[in-house]
Order: C-alpha cells, then structure tokens, then sequence
C-alpha cells in the first residue's frame, strides 16, 4: 500500500473531497459565510488560472457551473494531489488508514446531509416550488428546458413527497454503519439520475451533482473487498422455467430464441414499420404548424374564425383554433388537396367544410368561409416554431455562457 498508485488516488480523492466541503460554495444557513471563504482564500489563485483555463469568461463570482467555480476545483485537485504525495512520503500505515477512515465517515456524514436537505426541501416543497403566475402564462414552447422541468416538478406536491422521501430514507441510510452499503447503492442511483437530468436539461448544477456523485462511489468503493468476498460465495439460484422440462438441449435452445425473437419483434415492429430511428425527425403531415392571424379583429359582428388569434395543424390530424383567451377548440381533420377544402369534424359528428389556399412563398394560409352568404377570407402565417426556446440546441457547462 504504501506505494501503490491506487493507494495514492484513494488519498487524493480524500484530500479533494474535504477541500471541496469546505471551499465548494453551498448555501448553509448555520454558515452564510460560506461562499465567501473560497473567494477571500483562493481569489488570487482563481484570477491567475482562469485565464489559462477558459478564454473571455469574466464571470467573477465562484457560483454553480460558473468558469471560477471550475477553476477552484482545478485549483483543490492540484492541492489533493501534493498533499496525497507528502502523506505517502511518511509511509505510514496507520496515516494512511486513518486517513481513509475519517475519509469515509465524513463522505458518509456529507452525503447524508445533502439528501436530507434536498429530500426535505422536497417534501416542504422549498426546492421545487409552485410555479409563479409568469410562468404559468407563458406558452410552453417559450420556456427554456431548465424552467420547463422546474414548472413540472413543481407543479405536482404528490411527486415532490415521493422524491422528498426517497432522498431522505437514502441519506437516512447513510448515518448507520450497518446500512450504509445500501445507503451508498441508492445515493449513486440517485446522484446518476440527477447529474443526467443535469446535463440533458441543461440545469446548472452539473458541476456539484457530478461532485455528490464522485463521493458517493468513493464512499462505496471502501467495501470493494467487503463486496467482492460476499458476490465470490453467493451462489444464486437459476430459476426455473419451462424449458426446463425439455431435455433436448437444441429443442429448448430454439423454444427459448424463437420466443427472445418474438419479444424483440413485438417491441421494435413500429420502428421497423416506419424505419424511424428518431420521431422528431418524422415527416409531419401537410400543413403541419401553428398559424397567427394577421388580421384578427374583435368586433362583435365577426365571426368566431376571425376572432381566433392562432391555428394549429396536429399530426394526428387535428385543427385546433385558439382564440385571444388562449380558450382552444379542436376538429377533426381531412384535407381535401384536390378541391383545397378543410373538412372539421366535432365531437357530434358535425361537419364543417372551409375552403383554404396555401402559399409556400410567404407561408400564408388563406381560410375561406361564408358569413351572411358572403364569402370571407382570413389569412395566417405559419410560423416558425423550430426558433423557440424550448427547441434550442442549446448546452452550456459554465453559466458565462449563459446570456
């Protein structure tokens, strides 16, 4: 051990873990002061590096996936690593042991701490509030991913006590010697999913969640040995099934493939069908889109086609109108090319037949109905729903990027 390079990563990765508990930001409220003992400490080294790391990032503040914050975590792995070489040095066992034995009661300890305050946050509903009248005005294709997901955990209290209480049971877990192997299995769990939610909604929380996630499997990985004995003597059962009672080896090889083949079949036919590997790619159907009238007039003596603010064309085919409330009303649809005739269906089988003219050019859809036995037109123009923000190709990993 006392040259082992995985013996030298173990310590590091202690080193790295206590400096990063106490120079990491993170809002305590016993200790306010907390966010600012990394800036007083290490605000010299961060403003030397960090134009070596990143470039035109001025973002100053040591803050969640900011360029600073990554350049202190640069600046404490660096640290880990000769404090990890001095301790080697000694060629101490019992250093050493020590080391990783305070290691790993403080892992667990911090850990623990962070699921319960998050699990509680949850359940009091502090983290994942309700979502503020703005936001609930807002059309969903203006909501960028990060508010998108925030709204919808937010907005169901029954979801939040689920959460809530499987974050507190793990960190609950974790305080107790005889169950903190289990602990350590649900929290990488936990942390995996979270980090993935991170960086798949572009949440600006990667860089901590990858953190609370690096200890966690630090934190497992000191019962390797306790683990790899116990699988070395388990011995777990096969099983039965019907094959069992078939004696021909090669009968019940192909009873058990024909069946695996039929399953798969089962589960992949629709992609086989279409040869669509990703729907969003799908070719949508014609007239696919979402309509703004240009002149939408809210006299009484129009009718309600007039009054009607935007239109939208389902792929399921649908014709949904939406009026200047956001009330919306839908039909069935058909699409008659031939005849260029819009055929609305409702829910009482009542039909309704406009005659419509689309022009590619400008993308304005022409909506023609009679009113009064005189013919009346209404235009719209599609418009370009890839551009909203909830469509954005969009990732950042510092929050400079951000504008």
């Amino acid at each position: 051990m006392k040259g082992n390079p995985r013996a030298f990563l173990r310590i590091a990765s202690y080193f790295f873990t206590w400096l990063g508990i106490l120079f990491i930001p993170f809002p305590f409220n016993l200790f306010p002061e907390h966010e600012e003992i990394a800036s007083l400490v290490f605000g010299g080294l961060i403003s030397f590096f960090k134009p070596l790391l990143f470039n035109d990032y001025n973002y100053k503040e040591i803050t969640s996936d900011s360029s600073s914050l990554y350049t202190l975590a640069f600046i404490l792995f660096i640290l880990s690593l000769l404090l990890s070489s001095a301790v080697l040095l000694f060629r101490s066992i019992h250093l050493q042991r020590g080391i990783a034995k305070i290691g790993n009661a403080i892992i667990a300890y911090y850990l623990s701490f962070q699921l319960l305050n998050y699990g509680f946050g949850k359940i009091f509903k502090s983290q994942f509030y309700q979502p503020e009248p703005n936001i609930l005005y807002t059309p969903i294709g203006f909501l960028d991913k990060d508010i998108l997901f925030w709204t919808t955990i937010g907005s169901s209290y029954s979801f939040n006590i689920f959460l809530g209480l499987t974050q507190a049971i793990t960190g609950s877990l974790l305080l107790y010697k005889r169950t903190r192997l289990i602990g350590y299995a649900l929290s990488i769990l936990t942390f995996t999913n979270i980090l993935v939610i991170n960086l798949c909604f572009d949440i600006s929380l990667k860089f901590f969640s990858s953190f609370l996630l690096f200890l966690s499997l630090l934190g497992a990985s000191s019962y390797y040995s306790i683990i790899s004995t116990s699988l070395s003597k388990l011995q777990l059962p096969s099983g039965e099934d019907f094959s069992s009672n078939i004696k021909n080896q090669f009968l019940s090889f192909f009873i058990k493939t024909f069946l695996i083949l039929i399953i798969l079949f089962e589960v992949l036919y629709p992609t086989i069908q279409t040869g669509n590997l990703n729907d969003d790619k799908e070719n949508r159907p014609y007239l696919h889109g979402a309509y703004l009238n240009l002149s939408m007039d809210r006299d009484s003596s129009f009718t309600w086609l007039d009054k009607t603010k935007r239109v939208f064309i389902h792929r399921m085919n649908y014709m949904i109108f939406q009026d200047d409330s956001d009330e919306m009303i839908d039909y069935k649809l058909k699409i008659d090319k031939a005849e260029n005739l819009l055929i609305l269906t409702d829910y009482n089988q009542y039909k309704m037949v406009l005659n419509y003219h689309y022009s590619t050019k400008d993308s304005i859809l022409t909506l023609v109905y009679l009113n009064n036995n005189k013919s009346q037109k209404v235009k719209f123009k599609k418009l370009n729903i890839d551009t909203l923000p909830i469509f954005r190709k969009q990732f950042h990993w510092t929050i400079d990027e951000i504008e």
